[in-house]
């Protein structure tokens, strides 16, 4: 019984992970392809995310109105 599971596992497994791996390698050369585009060459930090957040959330932005802020290391570069 075991024999027969194995020999299955291994003939299901590598028909998946050859597709696996292709999805993986085309996702990754989006991604550089994205990343390239970013003036500051690198994705964005979920921290910097949340610090922006956390300041629009505080007191010390209590001036700012009806403004977009673009946190996006350059992307966009006009709003």
């Amino acid at each position: 019984l075991f024999e027969q599971f194995e020999k299955t596992y291994n003939d299901l497994g590598g028909v998946a992970e050859s597709e696996f791996i292709q999805m993986v390698q085309d996702y990754n050369t989006k991604v550089k392809e994205i990343i390239d585009k970013i003036p500051l060459k690198r994705p964005g930090a979920v921290g910097e995310i949340a610090n922006t957040v956390a300041f629009l959330a505080s007191d010390d932005s209590g001036y700012i109105t009806g403004q977009n802020i673009k946190v996006d290391g350059g992307l966009a570069r006009a709003v």
